[in-house]
């Protein structure tokens, strides 16, 4: 999982975005982003495998979700709150 370091805002299309939430799952590495200036504008984009880190879409419908229930459990009583 990425240290908890003070990272630059993401530029994605004009828009930036901080990394929110990151976690390990099934040997990758998936990030959460929001958009600085609308909280309502997230991802979750898959860390890339090479040296220098980069971020992809996820592969299907099927990927998402089975992060989002990862994700869901990781954090199931804080959601709850």
């Amino acid at each position: 999982m990425m240290e908890d370091i003070e990272l630059k805002p993401l530029k994605i299309e004009d828009k930036y975005y901080e990394i929110i939430y990151d976690m390990d799952m099934n040997d990758k590495e998936y990030v959460f982003i929001r958009n600085i200036e609308n909280e309502e504008d997230m991802m979750c984009l898959r860390v890339t495998e090479s040296d220098v880190f980069g971020l992809e879409k996820l592969d299907s419908d099927d990927e998402l979700i089975a992060v989002m229930t990862e994700f869901y459990k990781r954090e199931k009583e804080e959601l709850e709150n």
